[in-house]
């Protein structure tokens, strides 16, 4: 318990810290998270660190909240992680396709002006529209949202282990 509300709390803080210190943006985007996990099979403290990733970027929360749902799409359409997904997408507001552009041919078609206004998002997400939402509702993705579900009951439990103070966290 207390580890894993150790890992949420650092994922937290990095989010913090990447949204220059915006409690409202962080706090908004914390719970963009965790709607997100319980409609996909990935955990919100994945998420938030995706969401650090993208804020550290400098992306608006607007952005961030749309890259980071057509990444989950993308992640589960192609068998990539959701890491890959954004740090890919991410790239495209550069003005390059990088790998996205070698397996998704239709973003060859967008000029460095349309990608880095954002449009690759829409392209990925009107693409893969739905698989994430698709696969936590089937198979195994049940099994996988009730590990999340179980996981932010461990965090639960460490923060309580935590704010009662039989432990201290260092560094």
């Amino acid at each position: 318990s207390i580890k894993a509300y150790g890992e949420q709390e650092q994922a937290e803080t990095r989010l913090l810290t990447a949204t220059k210190g915006n409690v409202e943006m962080q706090q908004s985007l914390i719970e963009s998270a965790r709607e997100l996990q319980q409609v996909s099979t990935f955990g919100d403290e994945e998420i938030i660190a995706q969401q650090a990733y993208l804020a550290s970027l400098g992306m608006t929360e607007s952005q961030i909240e749309d890259v980071i749902r057509a990444s989950m799409d993308l992640a589960v359409g192609t068998g990539q992680t959701l890491e890959f997904g954004v740090k890919n997408l991410a790239k495209t507001f550069g003005g390059l396709t990088g790998e996205l552009g070698e397996s998704l041919p239709m973003l060859k078609e967008l000029t460095k002006e349309q990608l880095m206004a954002g449009e690759a998002v829409d392209v990925v997400s009107e693409a893969f529209e739905g698989q994430a939402a698709a696969v936590a509702a089937t198979g195994t993705g049940p099994l996988k949202q009730l590990s999340n579900v179980f996981g932010d009951l461990k965090e639960e439990g460490g923060k309580v282990t935590k704010k009662s103070g039989e432990i201290t966290f260092e560094g």
